[in-house]
């Protein structure tokens, strides 16, 4: 009899340590400013991946978050001309250093392969980015509508309109990058 009501007592609260909290707010903050993509934004995520990556009970999660965003400052900064390429070495010593995270090696090399590629950017690229400046236009279309004067029945309608010109926006830039980088890999392999 005891042991079918002690399934009916209340259960205890478990206690999250104030440090996981900390670090899981530390990096969903990272996350959107990671979701965001721009120079400014990578870098500061950058910035919270390493701090979080000093801590031992987070390293593991934080690796390839660190790694990938490494890889797309390095990238956004070939892209604005900056020669730096100073947020590199932390992600390609990871890869190199950690037999866990080799699946990362092949996204190195094509970034390699991009810096050392003298030209400008491919047809990819360029139309890759063209469909990013269109799409930073639809997000703020979307803001400018939100905070009309519209009926709420209008508001609606024109957001759902903009938000599927946003899909498709986002969706083409991906594939137009994929290509460039398929492009890289596939020139890199040839020689």
């Amino acid at each position: 009899m005891f042991i079918l009501f002690s399934f009916c007592a209340p259960k205890k609260k478990i206690e999250i340590a104030p440090q996981v909290v900390e670090y899981r707010t530390k990096e969903k903050e990272a996350d959107i400013l990671l979701k965001k993509g721009s120079y400014a934004c990578l870098k500061e995520a950058f910035q919270i991946y390493h701090d979080l990556l000093s801590e031992p009970q987070t390293q593991e999660q934080t690796k390839e978050k660190l790694i990938k965003t490494g890889l797309l400052l390095t990238l956004r900064e070939k892209e604005l001309g900056i020669q730096k390429n100073k947020y590199l070495d932390q992600p390609s010593d990871l890869i190199k250093g950690s037999p866990s995270l080799s699946e990362f090696s092949l996204y190195l090399e094509v970034v390699n392969s991009i810096l050392k590629e003298n030209k400008g950017a491919t047809q990819d690229e360029k139309a890759a980015f063209c469909n990013e400046a269109e799409e930073k236009n639809l997000e703020n279309k979307i803001k400018k509508i939100e905070n009309s004067d519209f009926s709420e029945e209008r508001k609606a309608r024109l957001i759902k309109k903009k938000r599927i010109q946003l899909k498709k926006t986002v969706l083409t830039k991906a594939t137009f990058f994929y290509n460039a980088a398929a492009g890289y890999l596939k020139k890199r392999q040839k020689n």
